[in-house]
C-alpha cells in the first residue's frame, strides 16, 4: 500500500500495512471482523500518534519486542489485541535505553580481574594514566598495559563467570591499541605481535570447549602489520600470516575494538562472529568460525587470555566488556503512553 499523506489514517478492511508522516496522525482501525490478521504501522510516533481501535477488536492489550520487518533488531512493538495483531516498526529507537554490560572492566580503579604474575600466574598488567608511552585511553583517564613473561604469555581474565547458562547470545569486546609501521611512526619491531583468546565452556559448563583465536603479527618479511584469526593458540607470532585467505593489513595505529560475538546458527551449531572495528566502527576484518561438531554445545564464556605477547612496550587495552542482546532490549512502554482509544 503507498504511503498515507493524511491526518487521520483510516485503516479499513484487508489492508495490512500503512506508513505514517512526520505530522500527527490518528491510526483508525476499522471494527470490521474483516480486517487483517496482523496490521504492521510504519514511522507512528510515539507520545504523539493515537492508535484508535473499533468495538471488534478485543480489548486488554499484550505487548511484546520482537522483529517482524527482518532488520536484525528486536526494536518493534507487537500488540496483541484478541484475534487482532497489531505491530509498530522501530518503536524502541525512540526510547533511550542505557547499554547494559553483563561484565565490564574499564581501568579507571585499577588492572584487577586480570591474572598476572602477580597473582601466581604469568605477565604484568599494569594501570597507567592516559598519554603513557604517548598512547591516549579509548575511554576516561586510564588503560592498562599487558605484557608478557619472557616466553611471551601473558595474563588472562575469566570475565568474572559473567556467562548464562542456558545460553544465550554474547558478545565479548576489548579495545587493543596498535602500531604498525606503515603509519609511519616508530611501529612495533619486526616479528613482534600477540594472540588473544577468548573461550567457551560446554553446553552444562562443566569444562573447556574450544579457544576463537586473533593473530595480529608485524610481519618480519613484508613489513606489514596482519590480522587474522582460527581455534588455535600458538605461543608465538605467526610470521605466515600473509599467505592465509581472508589475512586483513592494519596499516593506522589507534585504537582497534576486538569482538568475540557468540550465537546459534540456524543449524543449531555455536557460531562466532571475530570482527575487528577501527575507531570510525569501520570493520577491517571479519571472520566466522564455527563446527558441526559443537551441535548445541552453546556455553558461557570462560576467559579472556593473551596467550602471547611480545610487543617490547606492552599492549596497551582498556574496556574490556561481556554484553548479552537481551540485556539491551528496552522495557516495553506502558500500553496508555501509546495513546490508545
Amino acid at each position: 500500500m503507498k504511503p498515507m499523506k493524511l491526518e487521520h489514517v483510516k485503516v479499513g478492511k484487508g489492508i495490512d500495512h500503512v506508513v505514517g508522516t512526520d505530522d500527527a496522525e490518528r491510526f483508525h482501525i476499522s471494527s470490521s471482523k474483516k480486517n487483517a490478521d496482523v496490521i504492521t504501522i510504519d514511522n507512528f510516533e510515539l507520545g504523539v500518534d493515537t492508535l484508535h481501535y473499533g468495538k471488534n477488536n478485543a480489548t486488554g492489550t499484550e505487548l511484546s519486542w520482537t522483529d517482524s520487518d527482518g532488520d536484525g533488531q528486536s526494536d518493534d512493538l507487537q500488540m496483541v489485541m484478541g484475534g487482532q495483531t497489531v505491530i509498530l516498526t522501530d518503536l524502541a529507537q525512540q526510547i533511550e535505553t542505557p547499554v547494559v554490560h553483563r561484565y565490564e572492566q574499564d581501568f579507571e580503579t585499577d588492572a584487577g580481574a586480570w591474572f598476572d604474575g602477580s597473582s601466581g600466574w604469568i605477565g604484568t598488567a599494569t594501570q597507567v594514566a592516559s598519554g603513557t608511552g604517548g598512547v591516549t585511553s579509548a575511554s576516561g583517564d586510564y588503560h592498562a598495559v599487558l605484557e608478557g613473561d619472557a616466553n611471551g604469555n601473558a595474563p588472562y581474565d575469566t570475565f568474572m563467570n559473567a556467562g548464562q547458562v542456558p545460553f544465550e547470545p554474547y558478545t565479548a569486546s576489548i579495545e587493543i591499541y596498535l602500531d604498525p609501521q606503515a603509519d609511519g611512526g616508530s611501529g612495533w619491531a619486526d616479528g613482534e605481535g600477540f594472540e588473544y583468546s577468548v573461550s567457551t565452556n560446554k553446553a552444562d559448563d562443566s569444562s573447556f570447549l574450544r579457544d576463537f583465536v586473533f593473530h595480529v603479527t608485524q610481519d618480519t618479511s613484508t613489513g606489514e602489520m596482519y590480522v587474522d584469526a582460527d581455534n588455535n593458540a600458538y605461543f608465538q607470532p605467526r610470521e605466515d600470516l600473509e599467505n592465509i585467505p581472508g589475512t586483513e593489513v592494519i596499516e593506522e595505529d589507534g585504537w582497534y575494538t576486538f569482538e568475540h560475538r557468540f550465537y546459534e546458527n540456524g543449524a543449531g551449531d555455536l557460531a562466532v562472529d571475530m570482527v575487528v572495528l577501527d575507531e570510525s566502527d569501520q570493520i577491517v576484518f571479519s571472520e566466522t568460525r564455527t563446527d558441526p561438531g559443537d551441535a548445541n554445545v552453546n556455553g558461557e564464556p570462560r576467559y579472556g587470555w593473551f596467550t602471547e605477547i611480545s610487543v617490547a612496550e606492552g599492549l596497551p587495552v582498556d574496556d574490556l566488556t561481556i554484553t548479552y542482546p537481551s540485556d539491551q532490549v528496552p522495557t516495553l512502554p506502558d500500553a496508555d503512553d501509546l495513546q490508545f482509544v
